[in-house]
């Protein structure tokens, strides 16, 4: 009984040490959705994918989980409607504060937000997208940007 109690502190106690990045709490959708509230960040990426997105986005892209990439994923979370009609239409505020936040140099935003635009609009094609739910096409909007940030334009984004 001592071992489980003692198993059980140490899974409450080792997420708020600050020494480490936990994944489960500060990476993922979970993290993107519920930035101020770790448990329940932890819960959701447990929900939605065993927690995958959030390890993989920890090991792969770290910027996601905190930081430029974190506030891209609450931006385009809370405002999706108007970001997916600013991507559509290829510019808008919430596009303007995205490359804000990225720190992504003047002369590449046109470039960038084209690229975004012609994977999102391949996206909206498919005959699926209609049947995903916002959180999905949220987190497909999210890793678009971040993609684009971090790879072809990661020279001209300095927040990534």
């Amino acid at each position: 009984m001592k071992s489980v109690l003692a198993l059980l502190a140490l899974v409450l106690i080792l997420p708020s040490v600050s020494f480490a990045k936990n994944a489960y709490t500060q990476c993922g959708i979970g993290a993107m959705i519920f930035p101020k509230w770790g448990p329940v960040a932890a819960i959701s990426n447990l929900i939605w994918d065993l927690g995958t997105t959030a390890t993989t986005s920890s090991s792969s892209s770290p910027s996601q989980c905190s930081g430029s990439g974190a506030s891209v994923g609450k931006l385009i979370y809370e405002n999706y409607a108007n970001v997916e009609e600013e991507t559509a239409v290829g510019e808008g505020e919430h596009l303007t504060a995205m490359m804000n936040i990225l720190g992504c140099d003047i002369d590449v935003r046109d470039a960038m937000v084209n690229d975004v635009r012609a994977d999102f609009l391949k996206s909206v094609k498919d005959p699926a997208y209609s049947k995903r739910s916002n959180l999905e096409k949220t987190e497909a909007l999210f890793n678009n940007v971040m993609d684009k940030a971090e790879n072809k334009y990661a020279a001209k984004c300095s927040s990534t």
